[in-house]
């Protein structure tokens, strides 16, 4: 026996779809990410992983790839690795920052 009989179910007036996929970041912008963090002076690669947002794998493939380009150099001090970012990286950090800046799209940090 259904006691609900003579009430009507109210349905929401516009319906509302929950996203079920986070959304993804593109290639450059994790570039660029790897490359803000290091410039905010994030240097040993884990660190520069957890503030970026990545997985090891993600980090190492962004790391390889801007050491590939000219724009962060790897150091090794002692037993320790740890990167910084050339003049290039800087270059393209702060042209980055004023496009998301243009944008009015807010940095990760």
């Amino acid at each position: 026996m259904n006691l609900q009989i003579g009430l009507q179910e109210q349905q929401p007036a516009v319906s509302q779809e929950i996203p079920t996929r986070a959304v993804r970041r593109s290639k450059m912008e994790m570039l660029c990410d790897t490359l803000s963090v290091i410039a905010s002076g994030e240097t040993a690669p884990t660190r520069v992983m957890y503030h970026a947002n990545m997985s090891w794998i993600e980090t190492k493939r962004c790391l390889k790839i801007l050491i590939e380009r000219g724009l962060v150099e790897a150091k090794n001090d002692q037993k320790r690795e740890y990167y910084s970012l050339t003049e290039k990286g800087f270059e393209l950090v702060r042209t980055f920052n004023n496009i998301r800046q243009d944008l009015n799209i807010l940095p990760i940090r």
